[in-house]
């Protein structure tokens, strides 16, 4: 059990340290608005993988996590509340932003919910993507 639980980890932590890195340079040009849209799902895939991944390993765990929860934590879920009782309640619809901000939400608790080496892997990945995105749009000037 410990090996898959393993073996889990380590895809979870590669998936997140990928999604870092290639999303800066996901472009769709069969879609309207290519460069939004394209990372957009793009982002929707990889949070809805690592979320998979993140219960997988979860269920192959030896002992039950504790929920700790911090202010920060209850601020984002009243907030969440709040835009989804909003959008259901006035019949908006439901925009790429919406659906991004929820990704977000989701990636934010697996992330707090990793150890902090991973974590600072994950700064690193941002750090790289960033700086490939930068150099790209430099590029193109």
């Amino acid at each position: 059990m410990l090996a898959i639980r393993r073996i889990f980890s380590n895809a979870l932590h590669w998936s997140i340290f990928i999604l870092f890195v290639i999303l800066p340079s996901v472009n769709t040009n069969s879609l309207m608005n290519g460069t939004q849209s394209g990372k957009t799902f793009f982002f929707i895939w990889g949070v809805a993988i690592i979320t998979s991944l993140s219960i997988v390993r979860s269920c192959f765990g030896a002992r039950f996590a504790k929920l700790n929860l911090s202010i920060i934590d209850l601020l984002l879920l009243t907030f969440m509340c709040h835009v989804l009782l909003r959008n259901s309640w006035t019949n908006l619809e439901n925009s790429l932003l919406f659906f991004e901000l929820l990704g977000v939400a989701i990636l934010y608790v697996i992330l707090s919910r990793l150890p902090i080496n991973v974590l600072f892997y994950s700064l690193i990945s941002i750090v790289i993507s960033g700086t490939f995105q930068s150099v790209y749009g430099i590029l193109q000037l």
